[in-house]
């Protein structure tokens, strides 16, 4: 059974307009289990309450794709230091760097140790894919400088912290490889308006 798990990061509410919403309402709609999560206190997280909701879901049975964004993916770096069944597939999309959570009082907690990073891999049987931005604002030096060579990289020009902010609502290449995970990841962004 193919299960497809979204999670949200920092002060996200899960808005109708982000596209992790599209996206899991496109995969219900062909047929899918789609798990789309509200963690525990997005305003103010706790790596332990975080990990602990989302290992409770990856637990069930099924071939699980999980597709976190922002603070979620340094949250499965925590669950990557307990033992666990790899999911089938583990896509990391725009992940917050290291020094941004430390320069952010309410993220400390969430700074993962060096040797979690090597146990990464083996949470997904597939090798997991870096979906970011070259100009992440919460991620300098971007991601693929920031996060360990473990991944296969899509790196999106322009595309800021991939959300709302940056004009993504809809992510249809997104969808398309959740079909066919041997493709890229790409995403058109809109074009911004003269002012």
């Amino acid at each position: 059974m193919n299960r497809f798990l979204l999670l949200h990061g920092w002060q996200n509410t899960r808005p109708r307009e982000h596209w992790q919403h599209w996206l899991a309402d496109r995969l219900r709609a062909q047929g899918h289990q789609v798990t789309y999560p509200q963690l525990p206190e997005p305003f103010r997280p706790r790596p332990a309450a975080w990990t602990r909701a989302i290992a409770e879901i990856v637990a069930q049975p099924g071939r699980w794709t999980v597709i976190c964004h922002s603070l979620a993916c340094v949250a499965w770096l925590h669950l990557a230091a307990e033992p666990m069944r790899p999911v089938e597939r583990l896509v990391f999309v725009a992940p917050p760097s290291m020094s941004f959570l430390a320069g952010t009082p309410e993220l400390r907690d969430f700074i993962a140790p060096r040797e979690v990073f090597d146990r990464l891999a083996g949470t997904s049987v597939h090798r997991p894919r870096l979906v970011c931005s070259d100009e992440d604002p919460y991620c300098r030096p971007p991601a693929p400088s920031s996060y360990p060579n473990v991944f296969d990289v899509n790196l999106i020009k322009g595309g800021g912290h991939l959300d709302l902010a940056a004009g993504l609502h809809e992510w249809p290449e997104l969808l398309r490889w959740c079909h066919h995970p041997h493709r890229t990841i790409t995403c058109r962004l809109p074009v911004p308006s003269a002012r």
